[in-house]
This record gives C-alpha cells, sequence and structure tokens, in this order.
C-alpha cells in the first residue's frame, strides 16, 4: 500500500502491562465459557485454535465440490471485512452478548474496556485532535478477535 495515503494506515490498540494482562485473563476466561457451552461459531475459522485461512479455503473446496457432484448449484458470496473491527457497534455487542450468549453481568468490565477509548494521530511528529471511539474494538488487542465473531454472529446463523 502507498504509504502516503492515510487511509491506509490502521490504529492499534497500545495497552500498558497492567491492562493487557487482565485483557488475557478475560480472553482465556470468555473462551473457556464459549468452548464450554458450545457457542463457538462452527463456520469462524480465524482466530481459532486448530483453524486458519488454510482450513477455510478447504471447507469451501470441499463444500463447492460436493454441491457440484450432487448436482446442486453453488453461489460463493464474499465480503470484504478489512475494516470491520472499526464497525463494531457497541450497543449492538452488548446487546448480542447478553441475548445470544448469557453474558449480561459478566461484561460489565468489558464494556469500560471499549466504551472511553480515544485515539488520535501523528503524522511527522504533528499530532491531530482527540477522537473519541464510538464504535470498534481495539485491532491487535486479544480480546477483540474473540468478540467479533459473537458480534457477527447473525451472518453464521443466515448461512447455515
Amino acid at each position: 500500500m502507498d504509504c502516503n495515503i492515510l487511509n491506509n494506515y490502521r490504529h492499534v490498540s497500545n495497552l500498558t502491562f497492567l491492562p493487557k494482562v487482565i485483557e488475557k485473563a478475560v480472553t482465556f476466561h470468555l473462551n473457556k465459557y464459549l468452548i464450554n457451552n458450545n457457542l463457538n461459531e462452527s463456520l469462524w475459522s480465524a482466530y481459532k485454535s486448530g483453524h486458519s485461512t488454510e482450513t477455510a479455503l478447504v471447507l469451501v473446496k470441499y463444500d463447492t465440490m460436493m454441491s457440484i457432484d450432487q448436482g446442486k448449484p453453488v453461489i460463493l458470496v464474499l465480503l470484504d471485512l478489512s475494516v470491520a473491527f472499526d464497525t463494531v457497534d457497541h450497543n449492538v455487542l452488548f446487546s448480542r452478548l447478553k441475548d445470544m450468549f448469557g453474558l449480561s453481568a459478566k461484561v460489565l468490565w468489558f464494556r469500560s474496556y471499549l466504551e472511553q477509548r480515544y485515539q488520535r494521530v501523528s503524522v511527522h511528529g504533528i499530532l491531530s485532535f482527540v477522537q473519541f471511539l464510538l464504535s470498534g474494538v481495539p485491532q491487535g488487542s486479544d480480546l477483540g478477535p474473540l468478540v467479533f465473531p459473537m458480534y457477527i454472529r447473525p451472518l453464521g446463523i443466515i448461512a447455515q
């Protein structure tokens, strides 16, 4: 990408030591909760132990070949999720965490983790104004990739 185009830059969450440790602990327990309650998205491959883009491609190829062999039509819908983490609406996310995953009282820390975040950009030593983030999950965090599939869970339900 052209480094002179500012839209090509992505913000990354830089956490200090203690919040990073807390985030890792929450990620561990949330992942354990999802596995123990069979709440993981079955079609999701990214950020999932034992899965990768390669396993996702193998599944797509397998499903396509099986459908063709059975004489069924094949339709492939591709979504560009390149800025998807930035578009997560916090209210919708917390509603889904409560309604689909039963995490209402358990996400109080997570709410404070997402809300009250802000960012600013430094270009050639010049700082922009502080901008509060009203949506999105931190990129570069451990918790963001775990909750994003929870946010788009309705897509998985539709796809099944």
